[in-house]
């Protein structure tokens, strides 16, 4: 099974912009703190063409030293499992 967070419209993207700006990295640098590809993460995280993995999630909650409940409860988020 694989844990991916489930935003509603617009705030994966919410999430993903405002991280990079408070983090002060390029998309290439916060790609590799994130160990993706900068195309998987400017394409299909940024515009939502897929949810983000639980692991990418919890990487960017550590980069910013954010609790991931916090940060679900905010962007109003769940953690599902898929089979």
């Amino acid at each position: 099974m694989e844990r991916r967070v489930v935003f509603r419209q617009g705030k994966q993207k919410e999430l993903i912009l405002y991280s990079k700006y408070a983090l002060g990295f390029t998309w290439l640098e916060f790609a590799n703190n994130l160990n993706i590809k900068r195309k998987t993460l400017e394409k299909a995280y940024r515009y939502e063409y897929c949810s983000l993995p639980y692991q990418v999630f919890q990487s960017i909650c550590n980069l910013r030293n954010l609790n991931e409940n916090d940060l679900c409860r905010f962007y109003n988020a769940r953690i599902v499992e898929f089979q």
